[in-house]
């Protein structure tokens, strides 16, 4: 598809997402979904820009627009699975960069649009589609979409946190708007930190993409667990009470050992650990490409109740049908208070194989995966391997990037071997850049 990707449009704003193309993906929105919509937005400084634009397009087919202000994506899924809308927007860029902006849509059952729908609103957009002469959509303002949001969460998951101390990091992002007012309804005791949505400041060192801030604050206050979550909400990434990062492939072995699950789905992106303790248990598991639409349909597709990335992507479809940093959350601590454990020892099985992943920028995603010759040297790496470890190497979904892991038994071997394919990699960029006059200049060393 030209403009959408593993996770909806996603691009550098008013570079790659200006406002006139959400002005059209606005318009051919309102085409597809032919009644109200409903948006919200994380508080990056473009999403009021992307906002309008993406509002003015839909109201110009004559739908109604509910504007919910800034709130978590899984707020747009969950009230849309309860209110009888259309459709529904979320304009995020989630945990990448504040330079970064996306608009992603979800269905009327809360669900995010399949590749083919995507692609009908692509069609639409290149369609001269005939608009109502003389009028247009309403636009309201869903003043109740945030006690909506709270209520629902706070009813399927009553627990009593008395007594125990938990450190949040809202990383200035949407969940600010929620997640100290859940806490405090359930009676914890909260440290909040990053704790006001701020475009300035939305995962700038800090949240789901940098534990370790959170990691220091727990220990310094003697919390006894963390939460971090990124800009958008859909993620969170736990620590212990001994400041031990917890990612998402140790949540979901936590989830279904204790929520006696019989299937989860994960994705290529796991650890070997995770696969060994579902063995270990008999819990079935399902892998995906990475992307939690792709994560999503096979839970729906083999009725697992659980699935996840390791980036703290989980997804309970009892209470959500897309990631819920807080419900996550919420779950966790659901089932530290049942074992009366803290969370250490939940996770104390958990023996990680050592993975290395290292980023390169490129500009061209699609030629760098179909050069052979890298490749063939991927190929090679992990025949030497021989079955202690696999290379995995693909490109981001969200960024220019191509990411390469590495997984086997030694650290000092996956260190090796990653610092060389890495190497490998920016090389063959400079070859190409220099010697290949037919297809310009594709890559970015």
């Amino acid at each position: 598809m030209k403009h959408f990707g593993t996770d909806g449009i996603r691009g550098i704003a008013n570079k790659d997402l200006t406002s006139e193309l959400a002005l059209k993906v606005g318009r051919a929105a309102g085409l597809f979904f032919g009644g109200d919509v409903i948006i919200a937005k994380d508080p990056r400084l473009s999403s009021d820009m992307l906002e309008t634009a993406l509002v003015s397009g839909i109201l110009s087919t004559g739908v109604n627009v509910y504007r919910m202000g800034v709130l978590p994506t899984p707020a747009v899924s969950l009230i849309l699975s309860t209110n009888g809308k259309s459709g529904g927007a979320m304009i995020s860029a989630s945990h990448n960069p504040i330079e970064y902006n996306g608009i992603k849509f979800f269905s009327k059952d809360g669900v995010k649009l399949k590749e083919s729908e995507e692609e009908e609103i692509e069609r639409l957009m290149e369609e001269e589609k005939p608009l109502p002469v003389g009028k247009g959509g309403r636009l309201f303002d869903f003043t109740k979409a945030k006690e909506i949001y709270i209520n629902e969460i706070l009813s399927m998951n009553r627990l009593n946190l008395s007594g125990i101390k938990i450190v949040i990091d809202a990383a200035f992002g949407a969940t600010a708007t929620v997640v100290g007012e859940i806490f405090n309804k359930l009676k914890a005791e909260v440290y909040l930190f990053n704790g006001e949505p701020d475009g300035e400041r939305i995962n700038v060192n800090c949240g789901s993409t940098n534990p370790k801030f959170l990691s220091e604050k727990l220990l310094e206050i003697g919390a006894d667990v963390g939460f971090a979550f990124d800009g958008d909400g859909d993620r969170v990434i736990t620590i212990d009470e001994e400041g031990k990062i917890v990612d998402g492939d140790e949540t979901m072995f936590i989830l279904s050992r204790y929520l006696n699950l019989k299937s989860i789905v994960i994705t290529v992106m796991s650890n070997y650990g995770l696969r060994a303790l579902l063995k270990k248990y008999n819990i079935s598991f399902y892998e995906v490409p990475v992307g939690d639409r792709n994560v999503l349909y096979k839970m729906l597709e083999t009725n697992s109740p659980l699935g996840g990335e390791q980036s703290g992507h989980i997804i309970y479809l009892p209470q959500s049908k897309t990631g819920d940093g807080i419900i996550t959350s919420l779950l966790i601590l659901s089932v530290m208070l049942r074992e009366n454990k803290p969370l250490s020892l939940l996770t104390e099985e958990f023996i990680r194989f050592p993975q290395v992943l290292r980023n390169v920028e490129v500009e061209n995603k699609e030629l760098v995966m179909k050069d052979e010759e890298f490749l063939k040297e991927v190929m090679l790496w992990n025949k030497k391997l021989n079955g202690r470890g696999r290379i995995l190497v693909r490109p981001s979904g969200t960024e220019n990037l191509i990411r390469i892991m590495v997984e086997g038994e030694k650290e000092e071997e996956t260190e090796t071997i990653a610092s060389l394919l890495e190497e490998s990699l920016k090389k063959r960029l400079a070859q190409m850049n220099l010697g290949d006059e037919e297809g310009g200049y594709p890559f970015k060393g």
